[in-house]
């Protein structure tokens, strides 16, 4: 989960019961799906028409972020 995830459980955590905080929860959930679904559809269509170069750039994306995990580790 993202930040904004954690910070809608916290909050959530804090409602006066479970069904509140619940409630609180999907409406949350419900809040960001049409965001989510557009970013990953979009994302879809644009790698789908550009299916080499996207395979390409998230390899090396990948590669990089090893990287500098194992250079933060030492």
């Amino acid at each position: 989960p993202c930040g904004l995830s954690f910070a809608a459980f916290a909050r959530a955590l804090g409602a006066p019961g479970p069904l509140q905080g619940g409630l609180m929860t999907l409406i949350f959930g419900l809040g960001t799906l049409p965001a989510l679904l557009g970013i990953g559809l979009g994302a879809s269509r644009l790698s789908a028409s550009h299916r080499r170069a996207s395979d390409l750039i998230a390899g090396m994306l990948m590669i990089g972020m090893a990287a500098a995990l194992l250079i933060d580790a030492f």
